[in-house]
């Protein structure tokens, strides 16, 4: 609980070192899971990764740690590496809106804008707030109105 409170205060160095702590007195996939986010915010996204990954390890079940590993991909721009672990957190979790907007920024980032397009408007369709997929359905429209004109 302290580790989410520092989380939460954006004491992410504080969080990651009570997360150590806990991890140190009994191994937890949601407390890998919980430390990658914390490194992720600070931008260490290898580390962030190492962690999703660790979680997923221990818990292949743990559809957060496989988004968060896809994300950590696609920030370490290797998003054909993100595909697996957004295909198996969609296995687990159908509706796991982060997911889709995920996948469709990791086929926006390889070009595939079909697919980018389609995983956009779903994660669209379960969050109309999202800002990210609407963005990224925009900048997909812009593509194919510039190539039509080509």
């Amino acid at each position: 609980m302290k580790a989410d409170v520092l989380h939460d205060l954006q004491r992410f160095r504080e969080a990651i070192a009570c997360f150590d702590e806990i991890l140190a007195a009994e191994i937890s996939d949601i407390a890998y899971a919980n430390k990658g986010l914390a490194h992720w915010e600070l931008k260490e996204f290898k580390l962030a990764l190492q962690s999703y990954l660790e979680a997923i390890r221990l818990n292949p079940a743990n559809a957060i740690a496989q988004r968060g590993a896809a994300e950590m991909h696609i920030k370490l721009d290797a998003p054909k590496s993100a595909l697996p672990f957004l295909n198996r957190a969609l296995k687990l979790n159908p509706d796991y809106q982060e997911a889709y907007r995920c996948l469709g920024i990791a086929h926006f980032q390889l070009g595939s804008w079909g697919e980018a397009y389609k995983y956009l408007k779903k994660a669209l369709q379960l969050d109309p707030k999202d800002g990210l997929a609407k963005r990224g359905l925009v900048l997909i429209d812009k593509h194919i109105e510039e190539e039509e004109a080509r």
